[in-house]
């Protein structure tokens, strides 16, 4: 039994338990002088039979696909039009992931959960689930009866060796999966085995585009211990890179000899174009590998890292002008983090109304399908940190390869000959496509 089949399964058996339920609510039994307890009874005997009917359609629907253990059954109601988003609030690359595909579907009723927060919801429902990281992926495996009659959806960044353990548990339950090209290409042997999962390659990850307004609205409500931008300056903005895992999620640190690399990405783009100043972010990631959280309690410029603070000093004795928007989470007394501090959106909205140059760190993914959503090469430039693995290297090149951004390659930025205006190639697109026909099929079935 497949998946559409159990899904006929259980419309039909759903179907068959409204006409029970308000066969037994009519009033009219008594007055026809029947027994209302042998009724009863009999009544409760076939739902408890058709519930069983429903766990045998289950357990046939995955003994023939994975050899997987089965949750506690629950009765499948009908669901409603809305969309439900699986992911981790505390991480902002799955965050702009899931809501990029949420908001590009157009559907008005979307709701939230925090897979960190909820391991178990039964009232998860939907026409799409979307669902993005590892978190995510843990919380399907405790909710696969709710997930039959849905549109199940799942992509992440990295494909970590626990995630393949409960994708081949989950298979049958998953309709599209969308990933890096370069974690596909890396992982052939484990993908051969999902025939019937929509695999889409993309080139980084799905990342939300925000409105004109988003974005204003973020550079006029910068934290009050953030110097203010001119937007009548021209700028290098640079998002600082961090340290990030492998695929066998051993984490690989951006040093300090990557560091003066990308002061001489610096230097080179200054002495080639007429800049007034540098404007650099860190992000949570950066300085990880040594101890550094990025939280603060009053002054957010008390949370700099060393490879930052190792940074920001050559600027300094070379006498180019820089504002730093430190990245840091907000600590109650008792140390628990109440809120994350960041310049991102409004370095953004500072990009695009001045037309300056935006360097991308390589080793992340989000934010290598982000910046060329909103400006092309020149303006777009990738750096290649240590702290890259192969499939930031393989998204990177596929970006630049399609047009997207230009590479500093350690001794000058080299341009795309062909620089590309088609969104239809962004990964956002290609997710919501699927997914929009995946949507049409389950209604056809329904």
């Amino acid at each position: 039994m497949n998946k559409k089949s159990y899904k006929k399964a259980t419309n039909v058996i759903e179907k068959t338990f409204k006409k029970i339920t308000e066969w037994f609510g009519n009033k009219k039994l008594q007055a026809e002088g029947k027994n209302t307890t042998i009724v009863m009874k009999k009544v409760l005997l076939l739902l408890l039979f058709l519930l069983a009917l429903q766990s045998v359609c289950y357990y046939f629907l995955i003994r023939n696909s994975r050899d997987i253990s089965i949750p506690e059954s629950k009765f499948l109601f009908k669901k409603k039009s809305w969309v439900a988003v699986l992911v981790a609030k505390d991480k902002g690359g799955d965050k702009k992931h899931a809501q990029a595909i949420a908001r590009s579907l157009n559907i008005i009723d979307t709701k939230y959960i925090d897979p960190n927060k909820n391991s178990l919801n039964p009232f998860l429902t939907g026409n799409i689930i979307i669902s993005v990281g590892s978190p995510a992926l843990k919380f399907l495996k405790n909710n696969l009866t709710n997930l039959s009659n849905s549109c199940v959806y799942w992509g992440a960044h990295q494909l970590m060796d626990s995630d393949k353990v409960i994708l081949t548990e989950i298979a049958p339950f998953i309709d599209v999966i969308a990933l890096p090209a370069g974690i596909i290409e890396g992982n052939n042997n484990f993908f051969r085995n999902f025939e019937n999962i929509k695999l889409i390659n993309t080139i980084a990850v799905p990342t939300i585009k925000l409105t004109n307004k988003e974005l204003s609205e973020a550079y006029n409500s910068l934290h009050s211990q953030y110097k203010k931008i001119n937007l009548n300056k021209k700028y290098i903005l640079v998002s600082l890179p961090g340290d990030a895992p492998d695929f066998n999620s051993n984490w690989k640190k951006f040093n300090k000899e990557s560091t003066e690399n990308l002061f001489a990405l610096i230097q080179y783009l200054w002495n080639q174009n007429n800049y007034d100043a540098v404007l650099i972010e860190n992000g949570p990631r950066t300085g990880k590998l040594l101890g550094f959280d990025h939280t603060y309690k009053t002054n957010i410029y008390d949370s700099i890292d060393h490879i930052s603070k190792y940074f920001l000093s050559m600027l300094s004795k070379n006498n180019i002008p820089y504002q730093f928007y430190p990245f840091a989470f907000n600590v109650d007394s008792d140390g628990n983090r109440v809120a994350s501090v960041s310049a991102h959106k409004a370095l953004i909205y500072v990009m695009i109304k001045t037309n300056s140059t935006f360097i991308i760190p390589g080793e992340s993914t989000s934010q290598t399908g982000e910046i060329p959503r909103y400006i092309k090469p020149p303006l777009a430039v990738v750096f290649s940190p240590s702290s890259q693995n192969d499939a930031h290297k393989f998204s990177m090149k596929k970006s630049y390869d399609l047009g997207l951004l230009c590479i500093w390659d350690g001794i000058k930025v080299v341009c795309p000959n062909n620089v590309t205006r088609d969104d239809s190639l962004l990964d956002t697109n290609k997710v919501v496509v699927e997914l929009s026909s995946c949507l049409n099929s389950i209604n056809s079935h329904s």
